[in-house]
Order: C-alpha cells, then sequence, then structure tokens
C-alpha cells in the first residue's frame, strides 16, 4: 500500500467509510491508515484507479496474524478476492502459521476463529487445509 498523499489518504477513508463498518471520527479513521501505513500492515487491491478491498492486521504474536478489517467493494465480493489478499499478505509474513479475525465491528456477538495459514498459502481447496 503507498500512502503517499492526503488524496490516496482520503480515498481510503471514503473507502472505508462508505463499505466498512465503522462509528468513528473520519480523523481517527486517517489516523489508523497512517498506522497501519507506518507499519506495513494493510494492503489494498485496485481495479484501474478504483480501490475494490482493503485488509490491515496486526502480528499480536510470533506465529498469529490477526485480520482486523477485510473491506471488500459489493461488486467484487465473491470473487476469491479475500484468498488474493490473504495469500499476498501470508507471501510478505512467511512465519505466521495462524490467522484470527477480529470481527467485533461488524458481529460484535462472535467469537474469534482460527484458521491454520498454510491452507491460504498453499492454495488449498475448501476442507483439505492439512
Amino acid at each position: 500500500m503507498l500512502v503517499k498523499d492526503k488524496l490516496l489518504v482520503d480515498d481510503i477513508v471514503d473507502f472505508i467509510i462508505k463499505y466498512g463498518h465503522y462509528n468513528v471520527p473520519r480523523e481517527f479513521l486517517e489516523q489508523l491508515v497512517r498506522d497501519h501505513e507506518k507499519y506495513e500492515t494493510a494492503m489494498l487491491l485496485f481495479d484501474g484507479d478504483e480501490i475494490i478491498a482493503l485488509a490491515r492486521w496486526n502480528i499480536p504474536s510470533p506465529d498469529t496474524l490477526e485480520v482486523l478489517d477485510c473491506i471488500i467493494h459489493p461488486k467484487y465480493r465473491g470473487k476469491e478476492v479475500v484468498l488474493k489478499m490473504l495469500r499476498t499478505g501470508l507471501a510478505k509474513h512467511w512465519w505466521i502459521t495462524k490467522i484470527t479475525w477480529k470481527r467485533e465491528f461488524k458481529y460484535p456477538d462472535r467469537t474469534p476463529r482460527v484458521y491454520k495459514g498454510l491452507f491460504f498459502a498453499r492454495g488449498k481447496e475448501k476442507g483439505n487445509g492439512k
């Protein structure tokens, strides 16, 4: 993700506001974008100049990646966008063996889910994630 100018930060924040599940001040989201750029814990996917997906994550332990957001434009949902983002992220963070999803913004009553990272990295079909 290259957030080098105010315009792109504004575009990212607009995307989060339009398709995400946040009820926080815009300034909070702007700082969130800058923080994740600083630590290289975010990714954007584009179709031309249009942002179609955003993911951000933390690495709370040496072997775990915690997905904080995965926001996808409705037109691109169901097109393996999440798998593409996970595989790209896991290639960058090759030591990760577990993935958790933090989902309290959209689903506050759901418990965390944990997946084996190699399932996504190797591109296995559903049900064959060993």
